[in-house]
C-alpha cells in the first residue's frame, strides 16, 4: 500500500509516498504528483524509513542504572520521572527545571505545542530551543519592526527578478523561515533574468550550481563575520543617491530620519576593508538592488551566528522597506495561509519578545525561550533557580551548544536528566558515564513517519502558498509514543494543570467525559476556528472557511497566489506603522555605530602564519545528507565510516595549507581559546584565504549510535564560545571563531 505524506526535516516539506507493509515502511519515493515540490527531495527525506527501522533505536523506557542502560516499564518511569521533577521543584522552585527542544521538534506540530505546554505547566524561565544557535536575531528584528516576532517577510521567489544572497547555501541547505521545495529551481529562473548575487566566505555548492547555469550569478566572497558592514554601507549608498521609496515611507513608517546617523560612518572604504568586497562592488549592489522593482535579499545562518547578528536582520528589513520592496509582487512578502497565523499567535501570546529575563546575563526572552549559551551557567551559578534537572526533547545540546566541554561539566550539578528521543545520543550518554547525574532516564518517541503531522506553525512562511496534513503512516515500533502523550502523562503524574491552565484543566476533564482527549489536533482545530472568525469567515456560516478538520479531510489546500499590500493587516505596533528604529534596538544599532568609525580597531579575520602553524576564522556547512546532528547513522547515506578523505573535513584555502606544509588527507589540530580538535584537511580552491570551514553537528563517539560512532567527525562546538553571545538576541558568534591550525604527526 502507497500512502502519501510531506516530509518533516527542515522547512522545505517535500511531497513524499511510503511503500507500506503490515505497518511497516519498505520505502520512501519522491511524489511526482505533489502540486508543489514535483517530485523534488533530498536524500534525507527518502531515507526516514531508515530512522524508524534503525536497530540503534530506542523502543523502551531506558534508566541508567549500576553502571548500564536498563529498560523499565513506561509505569515505572513516568512515575520515577515525576516524583523527581515534583522534589526538585520543591526543593529549589520551579525554575530549577530547564528544557529544551531541538529543530526536530519544531517540524512536528504535535511536538511542539505539547513541550510549549509542558514548560507552561512546570512554570520555569529556563525554556531554550534551536532558536538561540539558529535564528532568533531575526525574531528580534522582527518585533521591533513590526510588533510581532511571528511577522517574517518571505521573498516572492516566482516574481523575483534580483535576488541577494547572503550567508546561506540554499543546495544543501534549502530555506529557513520560508518553506519551498527544490528552491534551486526558482533561483535558476531568477538568475536568468535580472540575476542572483550571493556573499558568502566559500564558494558554495549553491554558487557552483548557479554559475553553471546561468552568466548572471555574481559571487562576493566576504570575510566572515562582516555582513553587518556590508548591509550598512548599502543602506548608506540608498540614502545617499536619495534611491528611496518616498511614498511607502511616509505612509508606513516612523523612524526613518534616524537611519542616517546610525550608518554615518560605514562608509563605503569602510565596508570594503572589513569585508573584503570592494567599494565599487558594494556601491553596485546597493544601486541594483534599490533599482531593480523586483528585488529581494535573503539571509540566513551564517548572519545570525556572527557579530551583530540583530544588526544584520534590521538593516535587511530596512534596505526592503526604504526602497518600497515590501509587501509587492516580486519583493519580501506576507505569506498568504487560510488565516492570518501572526494575529492568532499574538492573541494567544506568541511572538512576544522580553516577557521575562534569565538569572545568567538578565537575558530577555525571545519567542519564550533563554539563550542556550548560558544553559551551562544556569547549572553552575549556584542561588534560587540554579537548573537542577534538564528535560530535553529532540534535542542533542553535546554537540549543538557552545562549548561542548563546559557544559559537560556542568551537568555534574544535576539531580536528573531526561532525554525524549528515539535515539541514546551523546547528551544522555554524557549525563550518565561522566556527568555522573544521579537519575538519568531515556523514553521512546515515534520517529515522524509514526506521528500525524500537519506544518499550521510555518502557514505564513509558504512560498508557494498551500497547506497540507497526513495520518500516521507506519506503526509505531516497540513501546514508542508522540511526544505529546508523554508530556501529557508527566503533567498529570505531577499534577500539574495542561498548560498551566485550570481552564485547560477543566477543558480535559470534559473532553475525558465524552471518551476524548485535550490533544494538539483538538487544539488546533480550536486554534483554526478562531482564526477564522478573526478573517470573517467563521465556519458553518462560510464557504471561505477552513479548519483543521477541513484540512485533515482533504489533505492537500493549495492557493493560485499571494496577496500583495496587506502590509497594514499583519503589523502590531501601536500605530500600526514600520518602526524603523525602535528606542528598544538603538543602543544596540549604536554600538555597531561605534566600531565602524573606530579606523584603529584590528581586522578580526586577519590572517597570522608562523609556518607550523596559522591563525584562521573558522566558519560552518551542513551536508545535503544531513540535519544537524542526526541521520548520521544511516549506513546507505554514509557508507564509507572511518575511510580516510571521506566526509567531513576541514576545508583550507591552497595558500593555508601551503604555510603549514599538509596536503590533502593530513590531519591536523585546530585549536581556539576554549578547546581544540583534530580532523583531516581538504584543500579547497573554494575558500576564502584566511578562513578554515568545518560542519557542526559531528562527534558521535559516545553515542550508542553503532554506525555513527565510525565516522571520523569531531564535534567543532569543542571550539565555540558561550561567552560571546549578543545581549538582546543571546546569539553566539559560532560562525566566526578565531582558530590555530597546525599540523598534527598523526
Amino acid at each position: 500500500m502507497r500512502r502519501k505524506f510531506f516530509c518533516p526535516v527542515c522547512d522545505a516539506s517535500c511531497g513524499l509516498i511510503a511503500e507500506v507493509e503490515q505497518g511497516v515502511v519498505t520505502g520512501v519515493f519522491p511524489d511526482k504528483s505533489h502540486p508543489v515540490s514535483k517530485g523534488y527531495c533530498c536524500p534525507k527525506g527518502l531515507s526516514l524509513h531508515h530512522v524508524s527501522s534503525d536497530p540503534d533505536r530506542i523502543l523502551s523506557p531506558m534508566k541508567y542504572q549500576g553502571n548500564a542502560w536498563i529498560e523499565i516499564s513506561w509505569k515505572r518511569a513516568l512515575d520515577e520521572i515525576s516524583r523527581g521533577l515534583k522534589a526538585v521543584i520543591k526543593k529549589f522552585g520551579p525554575h530549577s527545571i530547564a528544557t529544551h527542544m531541538g529543530t526536530n521538534g519544531g517540524h512536528c506540530f504535535s511536538h511542539s505545542m505539547s513541550w510549549k505546554g509542558f514548560c507552561d505547566a512546570i512554570g520555569t524561565r529556563n525554556v531554550y530551543n534551536a532558536g538561540s544557535v539558529d535564528d532568533n536575531n531575526k525574531f528580534v528584528a522582527q518585533f521591533m519592526l513590526y510588533g510581532n516576532s511571528t511577522i517574517m517577510p518571505i521573498p516572492d521567489l516566482p516574481n523575483v527578478d534580483f535576488l541577494i544572497l547572503a550567508g546561506t547555501n540554499p543546495a544543501h541547505t534549502n530555506l529557513s523561515l520560508a518553506k519551498c521545495p527544490n528552491v534551486m529551481k526558482y533561483l535558476k529562473d531568477i538568475a536568468n533574468r535580472v540575476g542572483v548575487a550571493i556573499i558568502d566566505p566559500r564558494r558554495n555548492e549553491t554558487v557552483m550550481a548557479l554559475q553553471g547555469a546561468s552568466k548572471n550569478c555574481m559571487y562576493y566572497p566576504i570575510d566572515p563575520g562582516t555582513d553587518c558592514w556590508l548591509f550598512g554601507a548599502m543602506i548608506k549608498v540608498i540614502l545617499e543617491r536619495n534611491l528611496i521609496d518616498e511614498r511607502f515611507i511616509e505612509k508606513h513608517c516612523v523612524g526613518y530620519e534616524k537611519l542616517a546617523a546610525i550608518v554615518a560612518s560605514c562608509s563605503l572604504k569602510t565596508a570594503a576593508r572589513r569585508t573584503g568586497i570592494p567599494a565599487s562592488h558594494i556601491e553596485r549592489l546597493a544601486v541594483n538592488f534599490a533599482t531593480t522593482p523586483r528585488a529581494c535579499i535573503y539571509t540566513r545562518l551564517g548572519t545570525c551566528i556572527t557579530q551583530y547578528p540583530t544588526f544584520n536582520a534590521w538593516a535587511v528589513e530596512v534596505l526592503h522597506t526604504i526602497t518600497g520592496h515590501l509587501d509587492r509582487q516580486g519583493c519580501n512578502i506576507f505569506g498568504h495561509a487560510p488565516f492570518n497565523v501572526s494575529k492568532l499567535g499574538n492573541l494567544i501570546g506568541l511572538g512576544r519578545f522580553d516577557q521575562f529575563r534569565s538569572r545568567v546575563g538578565n537575558h530577555p526572552s525571545v519567542m519564550g525561550s533563554i539563550p542556550l549559551a548560558i544553559l551551562a551557567r544556569e547549572m553552575e551559578t549556584p542561588g534560587t533557580g540554579q537548573v537542577k534537572a534538564f528535560v530535553e526533547s529532540a534535542g542533542n545540546v553535546m554537540l549543538t551548544a557552545p562549548n561542548s566541554d563546559e557544559l559537560g561539566k556542568a551537568m555534574a550539578n544535576l539531580d536528573m536528566f531526561v532525554s525524549i528521543d528515539f535515539y541514546l545520543n551523546e547528551t544522555a550518554m554524557h549525563s550518565a558515564k561522566e556527568a555522573g547525574v544521579p537519575s538519568c532516564y531515556v523514553l521512546p518517541a515515534t520517529t515522524p513517519l509514526e506521528r500525524e503531522n500537519i506544518h499550521v506553525t510555518h502557514l505564513n512562511y509558504n512560498i508557494i502558498p498551500h497547506v497540507e496534513y497526513h495520518d500516521v503512516i507506519a506503526t509505531p515500533r516497540g513501546l514508542a509514543q508522540p511526544e505529546w502523550r508523554i508530556f501529557t502523562a508527566l503533567t498529570r503524574k505531577m499534577g500539574i494543570p495542561p498548560h498551566g491552565n485550570r481552564i485547560f484543566g477543566v477543558l480535559q476533564w470534559m473532553l475525558g467525559l465524552a471518551h476524548r482527549e485535550l490533544s494538539p489536533s483538538f487544539l488546533v482545530q480550536l486554534l483554526s476556528i478562531i482564526g477564522n472568525f478573526m478573517e470573517g469567515t467563521p465556519p458553518l456560516l462560510s464557504k471561505n472557511a477552513i479548519t483543521f478538520n477541513t484540512i485533515k479531510k482533504r489533505k492537500l489546500l493549495k492557493w493560485q497566489r499571494h496577496q500583495y499590500g496587506v502590509l497594514e493587516d499583519f503589523l502590531m505596533t501601536g500605530d500600526r506603522k514600520v518602526h524603523l528604529v525602535d528606542e528598544r534596538l538603538l543602543p544596540f544599532l549604536l554600538e555597531f555605530t561605534k566600531e565602524s568609525s573606530d579606523v584603529t580597531r584590528s581586522l578580526r579575520n586577519t590572517k597570522h602564519s608562523r609556518g607550523d602553524f596559522v591563525d584562521l576564522t573558522l566558519i560552518g556547512r551542513r551536508h545535503l545528507k544531513t540535519m544537524n546532528s542526526w541521520f548520521h547513522n544511516i549506513p546507505t547515506l554514509w557508507n564509507q565510516p572511518g575511510k580516510k578523505g571521506s566526509y567531513p573535513f576541514l576545508l583550507l584555502h591552497g595558500e593555508d595549507a601551503l604555510s603549514i606544509g599538509v596536503s590533502d588527507g593530513d590531519t591536523v589540530r585546530v585549536a581556539s581559546a576554549v578547546g581544540k580538535i583534530h580532523v583531516p584537511v581538504k584543500i579547497s580552491d573554494g575558500i576564502k584565504q584566511g578562513v578554515a570551514c568545518y560542519p557542526h553537528g559531528w562527534g558521535h563517539g559516545a553515542s550508542g549510535l553503532s554506525h555513527a560512532r565510525k565516522l571520523l567527525g569531531e564535534n567543532v562546538n569543542k571550539l565555540t564560545s558561550s561567552k560571546d553571545v549578543e545581549w538582546i538576541s543571546g546569539m553566539p558568534q559560532l560562525g566566526c571563531t578565531r582558530v590555530r591550525v597546525s599540523k598534527t604527526d598523526d
